[in-house]
Parts: C-alpha cells; structure tokens; sequence
C-alpha cells in the first residue's frame, strides 16, 4: 500500500485566521491508511474516520468515511474495487458501479485526499481521471519565500470551484493543505503567516493571469451597441440604445449611431442591459472576485473576512490586478468563547470590543457586524460607539437573546432570515452557537405569523426602519438538501459545475433521524418564503445576500425573491439601485445613466419575464472594465451559461 505521501504518518494542526480549530491524523495502519479529522469552528465542523488503502499505482482501492458533516449530517460512504477489476461505491451523493480506471473521489472525506491526488499525479503525470467522473490537474507551484525547510507546494484543480494547495517535503511527506482552511504539521506553525501569504500570492498570481485573459476593454472608450436598458427606478425596459464609456464613466446612452473611432465596440444583437448586481453577504476571497464579475455582480458587501487579507484583495482589485467586484466591507466582531468563528476581531471584553469598533472606523470599514458568541451585555455600548462614529450596527442575533433586545439596544439590520426567526421558535435558555441555529428552522412550519410574539418584531422593525440580509438561497440550501436529489436551488448548477463540487451538492447537510424531520425542514423553509413576503408587502428592506463562496448562488437568491412574490423588475431593482443607495452609493452606482461609474451587464434573454435569465451572463463591464464571464469560467473548470458578445476594435 505504500505509496508517495501515505506512507508516512501526518498531523496537520487545522487553522483558521492563525487559530487551532481542529486536527488531522493520517497515518499507515493494517495494510491501508487511517484518517482521523475533526474541525470545530463557528459551532460546526466535520468529524470524520476514514479507512483507505491504496494499489500499487497509487489509487484508492478501498476508501470507507463515516462521520458528521459540516453541518451535522450522516456520512457513511463505501468504495472498493474488486479483483474482477468492477469498482462499487455508495454515498449520500449516489451509488454505483463501473470498470473505468481512476482515483476515487469521496463526496464526503477530509482534505487528506487533494495529498493522495498528489502523490497519485507525481507518479503518472499530472493528470488525475476521477471516478465517478471528472479530472483533476495537478501543478507545481513556485512560491517566493524561504522557510525553515524545503517545502514544495502543488495545486490541485478540478476538485472543487477553485485550486486548492498540498504542501510536501522533497521526500513525499505532507507538511500541509490548504482548502478552505489551511492545515499545517508542528514544525510549521511558526511560520503560519508566511506561509497563508505566500500562498494567497500564488492564488492572486493565477487569478491575475486569468484576469488579463477574461479582460477585453480597460480604459479609453468602450461602446456597446443594440442593448435594451433596464432602469430600475421605473422598471422600463428600453428600445436599443448605444452605451457609451469613456475611461470608467457613462457617458451617454444614446439611440445614435454613436461611430466613435479608437474604440472597443461590443455588439449587444438585441441583448438587456441592466446595472451590475450586489451581494449584500460576502465574504471575498481571490477565486469568488472572479466568479462574481462572471455571474455579473460588480460591487458586494463583505460581511466577515481575515481583515489583512480583504484589504490585500481590495486593493489588487482597485489596481486592476485582479478582476472582481467593488467592496463595501462591514467589520466582524465576534465574542471569545469555545464556539468563536475565528474571523475578523475576536474580542473577550467590552473594552476590546470598543477598540475593535475604532479600528474598523479608522480602516474605512462602513459597518459593524455582530456575531453569535459576542455577549449581548455589550451591545448597546457597542452599538451606540458605532453609531457616535457614523457606522451602521448588523449582525447574527447573539446566542441567548432574541431580535427584540437586539434591535433595542441598536441593530440597524439582521443578518440572516433565520437569525430573526430564532427569536419566534427558540426557548430562552437553547444556544444558537451550534447548528441549532439552522435546524430550529424545523420548527417554523408550526409558527403562528399572526401571534403577538411575531407581530410586536414586525412591529419593531417597521417603526423603527431595520432591514433584513436574508441569505436565503443559503436556507434552502441547507433546510431542503436531500440525499441523491435534485433539488430545485441545485438543479441550474449541475451541468456546469466540476464533478467534485456536483457530487457535494447531492446530499442531506442536516442531521435528521426522520424522514418527518426531513419534511419539518422543507416546511419550515416554505414558512421562511411566507415571511419574506410578508415582510415585504409591510416595508421592511430586504437585501439579497448569499454567504455562499460560488457567486452564481445569488442567482438564486433573486430567483426565490420571486418565489416570495417580489415580482422580478421590483427584484431586480433590488439587487441594482436600492442596493446601492442601501450602501450609500446611490448617486454613483446601480442605474445605467451619464455620469454614473460603468458597472453594467448584458444578458440572454429578459429577466424582468423570467428572473432565471440573469444567470445568463454574457458580459460584465465593472468600472469600465469588460470582461467575458465564459473565459473566467472556462478557467475554472465551469461550463458557461452564455456565449460571449462580438466584440471588435474601432
């Protein structure tokens, strides 16, 4: 069995923003490979025994994970290939059997599986065909910093939406990997910070180069023929018009023939053309800048994030280095405590709490954002030091408290649907620190929206004008998952998406004993649409956010806007001009006029008939930057949802 990294014995400390939130034991064990994981951040994480052995060639010829998920669901995945050459699997994904040669992809494993990918590629040649499908790429990555000892770093494509790192010694042992958390051995834990900035370079080095290929207008004039504009004041749509830039700027939308010489020229051939959109959820990384500008959002709202990293990543994309979308950031501030999610400003007192509402002041940050371990004792001095400094208050709704003492002591706006919902269906003493915090959703099916309780929020909210991010394609993506199914929030992606990515959407996230549980959850998210409705028709602003690393889920936050009975202009015009006004840009952004910064989309089809259009993106221009979704996408494995314009030089 041995074979390249699995034949030494591996532990990875697991950390996020520098802390220790889990452990990963790999090591050789009765003629295979036992994996031991576990993560505990933000209240959740997976916890996993995995039991592989490989064949001479380095592929899995046995592979069984059993365990929890991120969020708590049942994993007991199984894959073995017979001596009759026939390999069988069953996961929560699928099941199946096949005589196709290739390494086996878990839909459900640690990350101990991008280093067997690796030492599988160095012995064959870099490409890995996957089993049940797919390939994954893998490459040696130079990076520009000396480290205590030598250290390799390749990356892996093809896996998930965006490369991932292993980091190996000259002789195959694992010293790292990095995912969406980075796992380091002992002896580097030193130099964590090192080596997390050596590898965001690598990341944006690539992303650069991806940029520049997907980039077909950069300053100078660039005009845009034969495009319906939508204006989201009025809901119109117009007859074609000519789009005309100069140097990031509208100039005029004009129905003239608009001949400018020296000019990139786009021919729209009857397209829509509607103001880029907004996430009002983020938290941006390198890989989601470039999948925000292909699904066609241009500015995004960060919600949490390393704050050296956003401020890293911002500017590279002021300076045209990367392609992404403009920030708007809000601080994240959470409280101490053994369920922290280890992001932006983790505090243990009301004093750090201050000094971290300061900092975020001073560093331009526009709001502060609250999290479920922070202790609500501090909230109204919190909120009122935020407010003294011009920055708006918003959040999670802190564990053992509800939306009515939030909003009292100084909320401007709730983070989540579910966040507010807590307060209706949660006895006081239950901690939403946990996943809790989602299944209790279950209970929302039973929740009586005319009760006193649920009517004096309501009430709140509308007197006193706080909104609601909803992030709720996000709910339905964790309430309404179910094992091998289609669901309807997964079913645009399918087609497009890398395979190991496809197989993670095709599972129960949740952990449930029933199949009446399973149903609780499904009504509970249909209730969830009933409140935003509601909501709505009463005036209270509802922003659409995702908190999802794939940007194309805002897509489906807007098509379950509709679901809810916001008709798709009023949606639309949520997602463009209100969002921008919310975030104070309203002067600058979200409505295609002279005068205002060229951050605008053209679209097959017309979304204000049938909002699932807007996923078909066939140019972004941001800041008067153009670029071509399908090449981003194509970049990053993903299949296009539209071709691109023709595009010529005046």
């Amino acid at each position: 069995m041995a074979f390249g990294s699995s034949a030494f014995p591996t532990k990875l400390t697991i950390l996020a923003n520098s802390e220790a939130i889990g452990m990963l034991v790999a090591e050789p064990a009765d003629g295979g490979l036992t994996i031991n994981s576990a993560v505990d951040n933000n209240g959740r994480g997976a916890k996993l025994t995995e039991t592989v052995c490989l064949d001479e060639a380095g592929k899995p010829a046995v592979w069984t994970v059993d365990g929890t998920s991120l969020a708590g669901g049942e994993v007991g995945e199984r894959f073995e290939r017979g001596t009759d050459g026939i390999a069988v699997w069953s996961s929560q994904a699928d099941e199946g059997t096949t005589a196709k040669e290739g390494f086996y992809l878990p839909a459900d494993s640690s990350s101990y599986v991008l280093a067997l990918i690796v030492g599988h590629a160095l012995a064959t040649g870099g490409r890995v065909p996957l089993l049940p499908e797919g390939c994954a790429e893998v490459r040696r990555v130079d990076i520009d910093v000396q480290f205590s000892e030598p250290i390799e770093v390749y990356a892996v494509s093809g896996v998930a939406l965006h490369e991932q790192y292993v980091l190996r010694s000259p002789d195959g042992r694992v010293l790292g990997i990095a995912d969406w958390y980075l796992h380091l051995v002992d002896d580097l834990l030193s130099e964590t910070q090192q080596l997390d900035d050596a590898l965001e370079a690598a990341t944006r080095r690539r992303f650069a180069a991806v940029s520049q290929e997907a980039t077909v207008h950069v300053g100078g004039t660039l005009v845009v023929r034969d495009v319906r504009v939508f204006d989201p004041k009025t809901y119109a749509v117009s007859e074609p018009r000519t789009i005309i830039v100069q140097d990031g700027t509208i100039v005029d939308v004009t129905t003239a023939a608009a001949d400018v010489a020296h000019a990139t020229v786009v021919d729209g051939a009857g397209r829509m053309a509607l103001p880029g959109l907004h996430d009002m959820h983020s938290h941006l990384a390198a890989s989601l800048g470039l999948l925000y500008i292909a699904a066609g959002v241009t500015s995004v709202r960060d919600m949490g994030n390393d704050n050296h990293k956003l401020d890293e990543l911002t500017a590279a994309i002021s300076a045209g280095e990367l392609v992404g979308p403009s920030v708007v950031a809000a601080g994240f501030i959470e409280g101490r405590s053994p369920f922290s999610a280890r992001s932006g400003r983790v505090v243990a007192s009301l004093d750090e709490a201050i000094e971290a509402v300061a900092w975020y002041d001073e560093h331009g940050f526009h709001a502060i954002k609250i999290y479920n371990s922070f202790n609500p004792d501090w909230i109204r001095a919190t909120a009122d030091e935020a407010h003294r400094r011009g920055m708006r208050v918003m959040g999670h709704i802190p564990a053992f408290m509800d939306a009515d003492r939030a909003i009292a002591d100084g909320y401007d706006e709730i983070t989540h649907l579910n966040q507010l919902v807590l307060g209706w269906v949660l006895e006081p003493h239950e901690d939403t620190r946990t996943p809790l915090r989602v299944t209790a959703m279950g209970r929302a099916a039973r929740l009586d929206l005319d009760s006193e309780r649920v009517q004096y929020t309501v009430r709140s909210m509308v007197d006193k004008g706080i909104g609601l991010d909803t992030t709720v394609s996000l709910l339905e993506g964790l309430l309404c998952s179910r094992a091998r199914q289609v669901t309807p929030g997964v079913a645009p992606l399918l087609d497009h998406v890398p395979a190991g990515y496809r197989r993670s959407l095709l599972r129960t996230y949740l952990p449930c004993q029933s199949e009446q549980e399973l149903e609780d959850y499904a009504a509970g998210f249909r209730r969830l649409l009933e409140i935003m409705s509601r909501l709505h028709k009463l005036g209270v602003p509802l922003w659409p956010g995702t908190d999802d690393g794939t940007a194309v889920a805002l897509h489906r936050e807007l098509e379950l806007y509709v679901a809810a009975g916001i008709s798709p202009s009023e949606t639309l015009a949520i997602a463009t001009a209100r969002s921008a006004s919310h975030l104070g840009r309203g002067e600058t952004h979200g409505v295609i006029e002279p005068g205002r910064v060229a951050d605008f989309i053209l679209v097959d089809g017309d979304p204000t008939e049938d909002i699932s259009a807007i996923r078909q993106v066939a140019l972004t221009v941001a800041a008067g930057r153009a670029i071509v979704p399908a090449r981003i996408f194509a970049a990053m494995g993903i299949v296009p949802w539209a071709e691109p314009p023709v595009i010529e030089l005046n």
